[in-house]
């Protein structure tokens, strides 16, 4: 899926699951949730939660030492796609880890910005795995009001992996946007009715060569309106600030909204959003865009995968052919041999290719 550059508002979808008798699911992160937000609730005794996002957002870098360089030159893309799985401890205590890849990448116009305390002075493009986030959650129930609750929540996010940064220029021998060291966070969520409020702080772990990277404060509010049986709309603003460290970025409101359908009961649920950065759009308007962009396609590949099964099945039952000399790949919509576009095409993409190998002396 490919975003029009006259699209204001980016996507975010994702798929998610949790027990089957509970209307809830994770967040981005892994912990019971809107789209990018934690409320005070937590998965029950025993209850597993799993979750796959992916997102774009479009940020604004911070600016270089001793020099002013224009909003709209510090512009760059951060691109990220994460796993969460989910356990219930008790049912009002639940632990979470998730993980996943980002990216970081200059867009048009860029002369030099700073993210993370680093300077970058030419364009830049970074991929790395996302820090390990292992959190744990509490709920309490208000005495007062049983319709409220506040949850309780620290994570770490742990380093791990190797990144790839290419780079025209930069201050020091960096070779990665986050750092090697550990990040905690803590936070608190009220949650009333559909009403959820949170503030959220992060301290960050130092770079190397002694770069202090800015710790962040993030507070929002958002809403989960069932407007159908399993159809919920859910909306959120937040803003998040940076505190201290070397060249802090630029502080950013970023507005999602969007809808969690649930099917049925089965405690699986599917995610779909749009999102603004509002600090972008009320600066500069429609230019420079504020899009963000993502693709999620659980559904196909399966289907793919079904498909080759079947095949396979075909061989080793009808044929006679030992199963152990066949193997299946699904390739989905990301190798796809016709144009997906057309209908026709779509056609001839749903398929099934045996490759036959011949191996010498046999």
């Amino acid at each position: 899926m490919k975003a029009k550059r006259t699209a204001l508002l980016g996507i975010l979808v994702c798929l998610t699951g949790a027990a089957a008798s509970a209307q809830i699911a994770p967040s981005n992160q892994g912990d019971i949730g809107l789209f990018t937000m934690s409320t005070a609730d937590t998965a029950r005794a025993g209850q597993f939660t799993l979750g796959v996002y992916g997102w774009k957002e479009n940020l604004v870098a911070g600016q270089l030492a001793f020099t002013d360089t224009n909003y709209r030159n510090r512009l760059y893309a951060h691109w990220a796609g994460e796993g969460s799985i989910g356990l219930g401890l008790t049912d009002d205590w639940d632990i979470s880890a998730s993980a996943g890849t980002e990216r970081f990448e200059s867009r048009g116009g860029w002369r030099g910005g700073a993210l993370n305390g680093i300077q970058f002075f030419g364009r830049f493009r970074a991929d790395e795995p996302r820090k390990i986030r292992i959190a744990t959650k509490y709920r309490i129930y208000s005495e007062a009001d049983n319709g409220f609750r506040l949850g309780l929540w620290l994570a770490a996010h742990i380093p791990m992996g190797q990144a790839s940064i290419h780079v025209d220029q930069v201050d020091a021998d960096i070779d990665r946007v986050k750092s090697r060291r550990t990040d905690w966070e803590w936070g608190i969520a009220g949650t009333k009715g559909i009403v959820t409020g949170m503030l959220s702080y992060q301290l960050s772990g130092r770079h190397d060569n002694d770069i202090r990277v800015p710790n962040k404060f993030r507070a929002g509010v958002g809403v989960e309106v069932p407007v159908l049986p399993y159809l919920h709309v859910i909306g959120e603003i937040d803003r998040t600030t940076f505190d201290g460290g070397d060249l802090p970025e630029e502080p950013y409101s970023l507005l999602t909204t969007g809808a969690r359908f649930y099917f049925g009961r089965t405690g699986w649920a599917v995610n779909a959003a749009l999102n603004a950065n509002l600090d972008m759009l009320l600066r500069k308007g429609f230019s420079p865009n504020p899009v963000g962009g993502l693709i999620g396609e659980p559904a196909n590949q399966a289907i793919s995968a079904r498909r080759a099964e079947a095949a396979k099945e075909y061989l080793v039952t009808r044929h006679g052919i030992d199963p152990n000399r066949v193997t299946t790949a699904a390739r989905g919509s990301a190798d796809a041999a016709y144009d997906n576009a057309t209908p026709e095409g779509r056609a001839r993409n749903r398929r099934a290719v045996i490759v036959v190998t011949l191996v010498s002396g046999t």
